[in-house]
């Protein structure tokens, strides 16, 4: 069960309910498209994703104040397309759903449009 320190400096147990909110986002490695969920930014996440990737990271999309039942979701949804634990291919309804997220490298997502209509 997960735990938080209260105001007054108490550890408190949360509910299993619990779901604190970040971001969920897309990367992309040149291969596949990692969707995953963090609690501070994405930059950051994918500095540290990045020291075991072989390949370089590159942000696709991110979208913000949601927690890991969304990521859950989406994860599901995509469940077709999965390559391996959180990576999936960059078919069109990959990028159909991260498309559709708060915020989205544009330029990098017709790069992927282009591949993938080959």
């Amino acid at each position: 069960m997960p735990v938080a320190r209260s105001p007054t400096g108490f550890r408190v147990a949360l509910p299993a309910s619990y779901d604190p909110a970040g971001y969920v986002y897309a990367a992309w490695d040149g291969e596949a498209v990692k969707v995953g969920h963090c609690r501070g930014h994405p930059t950051g996440r994918l500095r540290g994703l990045s020291t075991g990737n072989p390949r370089p990271l590159r942000l696709l999309a991110y979208s913000a104040e949601t927690g890991r039942y969304v990521e859950r979701r989406i994860h599901c949804r995509l469940g077709r397309w999965r390559v391996r634990g959180e990576w999936f291919e960059p078919a069109a309804p990959v990028l159909a759903e991260v498309a559709s997220w708060d915020w989205a490298d544009v330029a990098l997502m017709a790069e992927l449009r282009r591949r993938v209509c080959r």
